[in-house]
């Protein structure tokens, strides 16, 4: 398991109630981000699921929707913060 990923991800988890079952976009998108940058490096539906809390086929319908959503601003936004929360933890 890549643990720059888990180390953020469990971070930003606690600190923005992540775990919660809500829909909301700033909950959803950085899941999303998460899971893309797992799947690039690698990582297996499954373990991308344990981290991001979500079942392996959640975890593929998000990876289906990064593209879609790169049209996006505020994703966009998210991505760069999700990204320079990975790399300082490195």
């Amino acid at each position: 398991m890549n643990e720059r990923i888990e180390n953020f991800w469990f971070k930003f988890w606690e600190d923005n109630r992540l775990n919660s079952h809500s829909r909301k976009r700033e909950h959803i998108y950085p899941r999303i981000i998460v899971a893309k940058i797992m799947r690039d490096e690698g990582h297996n539906l499954g373990e991308i699921g344990w981290i991001v809390g979500k079942k392996h086929t959640t975890v593929s319908h998000y990876l289906k929707q990064y593209e879609n959503l790169m049209k996006y601003k505020d994703f966009k936004e998210i991505l760069e913060f999700v990204k320079n929360g990975i790399k300082q933890d490195t």
